[in-house]
């Protein structure tokens, strides 16, 4: 049989996740047409076939979309974005399988994304592979890892095997065990206890999401705690690393001081929290793409970096992209609240790090922002992401000031 090229297996798994958007309240409809060429004969006559043209919606100059509607496609198309597999070495050694609808265990892959282990991740539904997992992983091949015994999966608290692969388990019964399981296995991989640790609250998964595409960056291991109290497995995994630096995700409402206090026995505790109290996710994110402390944070405040641009609500498919942060532009997140507008505290952080030319630094010479857009058209409409595309680009230096009142005026 012959072999579908990259991406085929997956168009027709994906094409009822994509569809047009609806026009929102902040962008009056647009009138459009469907441009067509026609193809004039040797004669100088019509042609009796033309051919449509259409705007390809996945893209613009600066800004590429994960077009997907849930987490397991995201997570799909993300896997074979980062390893397209055309070769032996553009394949994985091993990939993370964790459960669709478990946004704890696909938190806790990303950190098998970073680099040197690089595993990206697919989705399962309950005890089978959906077939947009399948086909993914058929392309992708995954040869074994030499770190686990040339192991080709790693089951991240699911249970059932994954197809014919050669795969390690990681389980627990609470998240706190799991993550727990998941430091461990984190250690043996590379050798060492990293000193540096995430804690997140395990029921919060807005506040934890920006920290999966750190994660996916550095390969730092993750933990949980609720908002009042730290859960033992925590505790004993934190005793595990040599006074590590402890960054913990969210204000006082999402992690009180009590457990600041209880995490101070084991490390230097830093909150990672919105600048605004009252600031939510989107807020929270934006925080984090500025935050560094030492070698720990983006740092994303010039220009020449990648952002991920995800809906605020559905922080699962979010956390699926997480492996886009292990390579190419090493993306942070940013979330988008609403379908069809940019609040302004994103679009304000955009043009603060807007790139910029001038007569004698050409723009062929500048530093260049790049953006991912994670879900289908409805969740972050196609306006909206043109909108972001014009935040992205590279303008005169000259006309920043103009062109800045300007953006800020048109995606209102």
């Amino acid at each position: 049989m012959r072999r579908l090229p990259l991406l085929t297996l997956l168009g027709a798994a994906l094409a009822s996740a994509a569809g047009l958007a609806a026009c929102g309240d902040d962008d009056k409809p647009v009138a459009t047409t469907t441009p067509s060429v026609t193809t004039p004969t040797t004669d100088g006559s019509a042609s009796a076939t033309t051919t449509t043209l259409e705007a390809p919606r996945a893209f613009t100059k600066n800004t590429t979309r994960i077009d997907a509607s849930d987490a397991t496609g995201v997570a799909a198309l993300t896997a074979l974005t980062m390893y397209p597999s055309t070769a032996r070495d553009l394949r994985p050694d091993a990939v993370a399988f964790a459960g669709k609808n478990d946004w704890r265990s696909i938190l806790l892959a990303s950190s098998f994304a970073a680099k040197p282990l690089g595993f990206p991740l697919l989705l399962m539904d309950g005890r089978n592979l959906p077939p947009v997992s399948s086909a993914a992983l058929a392309q992708l091949q995954p040869a074994g890892a030499p770190s686990m015994n040339k192991a080709q999966g790693l089951r991240i608290g699911v249970s059932t095997r994954s197809g014919d692969l050669r795969t390690r388990y990681l389980t627990s019964a609470t998240p706190a065990g799991l993550a727990r399981a998941a430091d461990r296995q984190l250690q043996r991989l590379r050798g060492r206890a990293s000193d540096r640790v995430i804690v997140v609250n395990s029921d919060d998964p807005k506040s934890a999401a920006p920290a999966a595409f750190w994660a996916a960056r550095s390969g730092d291991p993750i933990l949980f705690t609720g908002s009042g109290t730290v859960p033992a497995d925590t505790k004993a995994a934190l005793q595990s690393h040599s006074n590590p630096r402890i960054y913990v995700f969210g204000n006082g409402d999402t992690v009180s001081r009590f457990v600041i206090s209880q995490l101070q026995e084991y490390g230097t505790v830093k909150r990672v929290q919105p600048e605004e109290a009252s600031g939510g996710p989107s807020d929270l994110s934006i925080a984090f793409a500025k935050y560094s402390d030492q070698d720990f944070g983006w740092n994303y405040k010039d220009p020449g970096h990648g952002f991920v641009f995800a809906p605020t609500s559905d922080p699962t498919s979010a956390m699926a992209a997480a492996a886009l942060s292990s390579g190419g532009t090493y993306p942070a997140l940013l979330f988008v609240d609403r379908s069809n507008h940019l609040e302004q505290p994103l679009k304000n952080y955009l043009l603060n790090v807007q790139p910029g030319y001038n007569d004698q630094n050409p723009p062929t010479l500048g530093f260049y922002n790049r953006g991912w857009i994670v879900g289908a058209t409805t969740q972050i409409s196609t306006q909206t992401q043109s909108r972001i595309d014009s935040l992205l680009e590279i303008i005169r230096t000259d006309q920043a000031n103009q062109l800045g009142d300007s953006a800020t005026n048109t995606a209102n």
